[in-house]
């Protein structure tokens, strides 16, 4: 029966439009043949409920709306560089997409040593605990109070003491805010979310807010700082990226917020017919499965293979025939009042 359940619930999810990259359900056997439907969402127990209280009877199926009341009301802040995000809670299962250091999560539950957690982007996955700090919001808010400054490397060690040849005492990645403690000899004195403390040459600190400036030349440099980073599926750290991952990470860091997904990221903005500098370029056969930055009406970056820069034209540098075989559209996104 619980089989049979299980197809039922994922066959009215996909009819619903109800993705598990953004909705949590798991069905769970209870006592004297009874079931237990754990779900993410309130506005959708209800009715997942309903569906399964037809097939299995009305007492059948019980619900549990989550968060977990254990949790209380903690977080689950990332202090990892970079946390990897599976579907399961399993290393062996694929990885959806990454929590990036200081980013808040809502844990969900916690199990094993695993946390399912919603993302600030509202994707939801499984994050090993060891990643995370869970704890009362007011400690992320007390932290959030003293970062005078962002990480301005792409990623690497934070240092035990100040000099270069001291142990790692951590890592972290670029545009990770941090609470500066002190000084010395060029470098800095840092504190990472999650209250890890090293050091850093003040050189890699950016204590402007106009570092990352929400204008198109700036963004494009941004960009064209990752090129040849590695492909990496699920990824949005300049360690690996996917196309979508390299979009949000890089449009991110300009205080530009979009969604997780190419096919999610379709639906922002306005569509345009002439792509220009900072648009987004969208391609797939039979839905939007890639997307790319132009870099003007012809050139464009994405991440396939690696961050690389290909062209729409045909006989141009760089064209590629099976990609733009398949572009679908161009979308133009609006860009942050100064």
């Amino acid at each position: 029966m619980q089989r049979e359940l299980e197809g039922v619930l994922r066959d009215w999810m996909r009819a619903a439009g109800h993705a598990p990259r953004h909705c949590f359900t798991r069905l769970r056997p209870g006592p004297d043949a009874s079931y237990r439907l754990e779900c993410s969402d309130p506005a959708v127990l209800g009715p997942a409920l309903e569906r399964l209280r037809a097939v299995a009877g009305p007492t059948a199926v019980t619900g549990v709306a989550l968060p977990d009341p254990e949790l209380g009301q903690q977080v689950a802040w990332v202090a990892a560089s970079v946390a990897e995000v599976r579907r399961e809670p399993s290393h062996v299962t694929e990885q959806v997409t990454q929590a990036l250091q200081g980013e808040v999560l809502e844990p969900l539950l916690h199990e094993d040593g695993w946390v399912l957690a919603r993302l600030p982007d509202g994707y939801i996955g499984w994050v090993r605990d060891w990643h995370l700090a869970l704890v009362e919001p007011q400690s992320v808010r007390r932290f959030a109070a003293h970062t005078a400054a962002r990480v301005g490397i792409p990623w690497g060690p934070v240092r035990s003491a100040p000099r270069d040849e001291s142990e790692p005492a951590g890592e972290t990645i670029l545009g990770t805010r941090v609470a500066v403690l002190g000084s010395e000899h060029g470098w800095a004195e840092i504190e990472l979310p999650g209250g890890r403390r090293g050091w850093l040459p003040e050189a890699q600190l950016h204590t402007s807010a106009a570092a990352w400036p929400p204008d198109i030349p700036s963004l494009l440099r941004t960009l064209q700082r990752f090129l040849g980073v590695p492909y990496l599926w699920g990824g949005k750290s300049p360690k690996g990226f996917d196309c979508s991952g390299l979009v949000q990470f890089a449009f991110g860091l300009h205080g530009i917020a979009l969604p997780r997904d190419a096919d999610e990221q379709a639906r922002s903005g306005l569509a345009v017919q002439s792509p220009a500098a900072g648009d987004l370029l969208f391609f797939g056969k039979d839905s939007v499965t890639h997307v790319a930055v132009a870099l003007g009406p012809d050139r464009f970056l994405h991440a396939r293979g690696e961050v690389r820069i290909n062209a729409l034209a045909p006989g141009a540098p760089g064209h590629d025939a099976d990609l733009c075989a398949l572009w679908r559209g161009t979308r133009r996104v609006e860009l942050p009042a100064v």
